[in-house]
């Protein structure tokens, strides 16, 4: 096995490792624990990108989820390639989450604001040593996502993400229309970046099928441009299972 396979087999390793903590992480006893998952990639125009995530957000205390203290534990593993003048930069990263938030929901949506610490080791190829997210760092977070019903069909919803000094940000709205009982969809609309190139997506999604008793699995597919970059297309899946 050369070393790039075993830096895969060890970023896949910790990957799983940690979602063995986080899957553990909720208090006994609590109900309403939330499990995300899903990936997302694409190519086109000599481009490339690819995102996978799992993760869970869980009452800090054995309470139902919906209304007060949560914690939010994640892992993801991503690649992307970008421009640095006459050279492009192949980046592939394995990130680790850990935060601690409030939500508060009702008829009309609902809302939650995050804080915590991110883990990221970021691989360059070829290496740019004034890169601020190369190699492995510990940073500070914030987040806030949210989801408000407009009419009895349409609603919005929104996440924004920072993270501290590698200046890392991501950002995505929806507009959603309730097409049948569950199921939503509409435009996707999304930027993020950090210090080293920034991008910008638009899609089209379909979410809200119901495989199993209390999930949710979603669709979408659109084009995704980077600064100095060709456009490249997009694919993803989404799930959520709430225990």
């Amino acid at each position: 096995m050369d070393t790039r396979n075993w830096l895969d087999f060890g970023k896949r390793s910790l990957s799983l490792l940690f979602l063995g903590v986080l899957l553990s992480a909720a208090p006994a006893g609590a109900k309403g624990i939330l499990f995300l998952t899903g990936a997302e990639g694409g190519g086109g125009g000599g481009t490339y990108n690819y995102y996978s995530f799992a993760g869970i957000v869980a009452p800090l205390a054995a309470d139902s989820f919906g209304n007060g203290l949560v914690q939010k534990h994640w892992v993801e593993f991503l690649g992307y390639d970008y421009p640095v003048g006459d050279r492009e930069i192949n980046a592939t990263a394995l990130g680790l989450e850990s935060a601690l938030g409030y939500r508060n929901g009702g008829d009309n949506g609902w809302v939650g604001a995050y804080a915590g610490l991110h883990y990221s080791n970021t691989w360059l190829s070829p290496d740019n040593p004034d890169s601020r997210v190369r190699g492995s760092q510990i940073r500070p977070l914030c987040q806030l996502e949210g989801e408000r019903v407009l009419a009895a069909d349409w609603r919005i919803n929104g996440i924004a993400r920072y993270t501290f000094r590698s200046d890392s940000y991501w950002g995505r709205g929806r507009i959603m229309y309730r097409v049948y009982d569950r199921v939503y969809t509409g435009p996707e609309f999304i930027a993020h970046g950090d210090a080293d190139y920034r991008a910008w997506q638009g899609g089209w999604f379909i979410t809200g099928f119901e495989p199993r008793p209390d999930s949710s699995i979603g669709f979408k597919a659109g084009a995704r441009k980077i600064e100095n970059a060709e456009t490249s297309l997009y694919l993803g899946v989404e799930f959520s299972q709430m225990f």
